[in-house]
């Protein structure tokens, strides 16, 4: 956790950029289930829950696939994310739909 607060306190540190394959930061610990981080990223003005990945799909699909239903109620909880709605469509995966139906 040391390092996570010396990269946050870093100034070229910026948690919207995506990587060389278009991964973010949040998206990386949503995916692996970091779920300390993933709140830390979350109150940040520069990230985006609602951002897709090179396949069209969700942080909260990724979040759920893989097991990870802490992160998955975080992102669940963000009442500014657009990709809860169920007339959200993806290209290869889950829509709104599946977030919605997870959240019951």
């Amino acid at each position: 956790m040391v390092v996570v607060n010396l990269l946050f306190a870093s100034d070229d540190f910026n948690p919207g950029k995506p990587d060389a394959d278009g991964g973010t930061p949040l998206w990386w610990t949503s995916y692996n289930g970091y779920e300390v981080v993933v709140k830390l990223l979350l109150v940040r003005d520069s990230v985006n829950p609602d951002k897709l990945d090179q396949y069209g799909r969700i942080l909260i699909w990724w979040a759920f696939i893989n097991g990870h239903e802490g992160v998955a109620g975080l992102l669940l909880a963000q009442h500014d994310i657009n990709s809860i709605k169920p007339t959200t469509t993806v290209k290869h995966g889950f829509g709104g739909l599946l977030a919605v139906g997870m959240r019951r």
